[in-house]
């Protein structure tokens, strides 16, 4: 089984700097692109199913880049919740929790602002690994998603916590897991 793991392309919120989490925002004009960008990588091989995360951003961006195929939406492919953080611009963040954010953003832990911590990120994404686990292995699947995600589905392969100092998917990046013989593997063959 092949995963392509694509995270949406440019939002409004990416492009004002702002943290979107669970906040539905669309694609800008670049990320339309970026989303144009996947559809030639993808065109390349032939997609059998294209899930979907059900933020907009993710779904415009699935909608692009394999417009033939219908997507079915997995609500474990969600970027983190953040809660009161969503939308917030960055000096009033500072302003407001200044004093805790570098711990929370360290920790991954928005619990106390009503968002996720890690561990429930980690759950809801390690167990859509365990669900590719069982997929046909040959079929190849396009799953949109975030950064977030993305990063959790690193840590999932190499059986370890890994933060962004290992993997920084870029808007509109691409991702190649395989799964075979029991055993996950990262492929590079794309810029993520």
């Amino acid at each position: 089984m092949r995963l392509y793991v694509i995270r949406h392309g440019e939002s409004t919120a990416n492009e004002k700097g702002l943290w979107a989490g669970w906040h539905d925002v669309h694609l800008t004009e670049k990320g339309r692109k970026d989303a144009e960008n996947v559809k030639s990588i993808l065109s390349r091989y032939h997609m059998d199913k294209v899930y979907s995360s059900s933020l907009i951003r993710a779904q415009e961006t699935a909608e692009i880049a394999v417009p033939y195929l219908e997507r079915e939406v997995w609500k474990e492919l969600d970027e983190q919740k953040l809660g009161v953080l969503e939308m917030m611009e960055k000096s009033e963040r500072d302003r407001l929790y200044g004093s805790v954010l570098p711990s929370s953003m360290e920790n991954r832990d928005f619990s106390s602002f009503g968002g996720e911590d890690r561990d429930t990120v980690q759950k809801r994404v390690w167990s859509f690994m365990k669900e590719m686990e069982a997929e046909d292995p040959d079929v190849f699947i396009a799953a949109f998603t975030h950064f977030w995600p993305m990063v959790e589905m690193v840590s999932y392969v190499l059986g370890r916590s890994v933060g962004t100092d290992y993997v920084f998917p870029k808007n509109g990046g691409v991702m190649l897991f395989d799964f075979r013989y029991g055993k996950w593997t990262i492929e590079d063959p794309f810029s993520y």
